[in-house]
């Protein structure tokens, strides 16, 4: 639970969208009513800009480079867009940038810039995106020049990303930092690590971690300066790997980062796998210092539902978290972000609310896609899918699953409705036989039923960088059998499932996985 001295910290992070959605001429209103407002009178008391990625940036900048300032032709009308969007809010009110402070101020809340320290996109290298730094210095990116390198190895994924082991990158990265906490009337300044992950060459990172303490320590101290010159001190946030032992791994010290007060709030995890992000460590190496600790939520994970969304806040807060964190939500109307996330912020209220919690599932994508190649690098071991085989010693495949909720305290007040386990397979055939045991007690697998209702979820529609986005209910894929759990059989905390394969059908054609675990929890209301 957060402390109750310390108010609770909600941020929303916008990645720039507005600039190639409206207009051009996009207007200064559009900033304000369509980005800044929506945020007026709900949790939110920090909006943070992403200002750019791959070194190329959307804003006022005279250190970086700025997106497509010197091109009149283009191939892409979103591209012209942004880029006569931005030179319009340059040459007509100082800058984007300027203009997102005062918006925010205006109405009561903190700003802070977002500086994406590596991107792993996919991009042509003659993109107006690609960015001259790294164009120009082919030496100094994680993939040497004339490597030979093939998707599926981590390298490749990484290989168009900057090197930090190379002083002229961090040097790059922290004068773009320094500036924009020098220059602006910014509340703060977040160097965003999950955006993408992987700053070093994988087998150099954990010995190069003093590197990235060393930018961080240079940066706090120009923000020392700057903020003892405005009489308040600039917060620094970061964003880190879901586990203190995956940030070393990615050569960032987080730990040194606490412990030496050099961070004032660390945000866990891309939000991918909201349900294994150990907040838990993150909060135990910040107590007693002035550092917060934010659960991350990823709306393209996807997870728009209320009740997952209430079991992950209800997670992150027996966890010792201070605060929340959402990615990929600016765009939600101003009635979501006041009811949805005015819910998730009092842990109170979320005790006997209506909750969904999950497994998480390892993230697919295609074998050529460089985010998906980082995202995988970054990520903790995940627990889904599972394909099931037939076995010789009655092996089961474990899987862990925490739950928060006070279950026996509501069975005994009257308050608890109903306790569902539900297990999503693909290949599923009629005649399979499969042993399910929780917490030690087995499940009779002729009791399983089918949903009362099919298993789907809300996700984001294919034009949802507008204001305001819109969900579309979306079917899983997987095959849904559910079994109805008497209260004493969940336990608050760690409980294990067990799955084994007892006998596979004769006519089965493919094979057997298990890639979906959901467990339901529905009050008396």
């Amino acid at each position: 639970m957060p402390s109750v001295d310390r108010p609770i910290r909600v941020l929303s992070n916008d990645d720039g969208w507005i600039l190639g959605t409206y207009g051009p001429p996009i207007r200064k209103e559009d900033l304000c009513d369509r980005m800044v407002a929506p945020h007026e009178g709900t949790p939110f008391d920090t909006f943070i800009w992403n200002v750019g990625g791959r070194e190329v940036f959307s804003y006022e900048t005279e250190v970086g480079e700025r997106f497509a300032w010197d091109v009149t032709t283009f191939a892409d009308p979103a591209e012209r867009t942004r880029a006569e969007n931005l030179r319009h809010l340059v040459d007509s009110h100082g800058g984007p940038l300027a203009l997102i402070a005062q918006s925010c101020h205006r109405i009561g809340m903190k700003f802070f810039a977002s500086l994406r320290m590596n991107t792993h996109y996919n991009t042509d290298d003659d993109a107006l995106g690609f960015g001259a730094f790294r164009r120009q210095h082919p030496e100094l990116l994680i993939g040497r020049p004339g490597e030979e390198l093939h998707p599926g190895d981590p390298l490749w994924g990484l290989r168009t990303g900057k090197d930090f082991a190379f002083p002229a990158v961090r040097d790059l990265m922290n004068s773009v930092a320094c500036e924009l906490v020098e220059r602006f009337d910014v509340d703060g300044i977040e160097l965003d690590f999950m955006r993408h992950p992987g700053n070093f060459r994988p087998h150099e990172a954990y010995a190069n971690r003093y590197l990235l303490t060393d930018m961080v320590q240079q940066l706090r101290r120009r923000m020392e300066a700057a903020g003892k010159t405005r009489g308040r001190r600039l917060e620094l946030a970061v964003r880190v790997a879901p586990t203190l032992d995956d940030s070393t791994r990615l050569g960032m010290e987080v730990e040194e980062w606490i412990g030496e007060g050099l961070v004032d709030l660390v945000v866990v995890g891309l939000g991918f796998n909201p349900f294994e992000a150990r907040v838990a460590e993150f909060a135990a190496a910040a107590a007693g210092t002035g550092c917060r600790i934010l659960g991350c939520f990823e709306a393209l994970r996807p997870v728009m539902d209320t009740e997952v969304l209430r079991a992950i806040a209800a997670r992150y807060w027996d966890e010792g978290a201070d605060g929340l964190y959402f990615f990929n939500f600016y765009s939600m109307s101003a009635e979501w972000k006041r009811a949805v996330v005015g819910e998730l912020v009092d842990p109170a209220a979320l005790a006997r609310g209506d909750k969904i919690y999950e497994i998480d599932r390892a993230r697919g994508g295609a074998r050529d896609s460089q985010i998906g190649h980082a995202f995988r690098y970054c990520l903790p071991l995940e627990q889904l899918p599972v394909r099931l085989e037939e076995v010789r010693a009655e092996r089961s495949a474990t899987l862990r699953l925490d739950v928060v909720d006070d279950i026996a305290g509501a069975q005994r007040n009257g308050a608890l409705g109903s306790c569902v386990l539900g297990l999503g397979f693909e290949g599923l055939a009629a005649g399979d036989e499969v042993v399910v045991k929780l917490n030690g007690l087995e499940l009779t697998w002729r009791d399983r039923r089918l949903p009362a209702e099919p298993w789907t979820r809300q996700a984001y529609t294919a034009d949802w960088a507008s204001y305001p986005s819109r969900l579309a209910t979306v079917p899983f894929e997987s095959e849904p059998v559910e079994f109805d759990l008497e209260a004493d059989w969940l336990q608050r905390g760690r409980n294990l499932l067990e799955i084994r394969l007892a006998q596979r059908a004769a006519d089965a054609p493919t094979a057997l996985v298990l890639t979906d675990v959901r467990v339901s929890i529905r009050y008396v209301h």
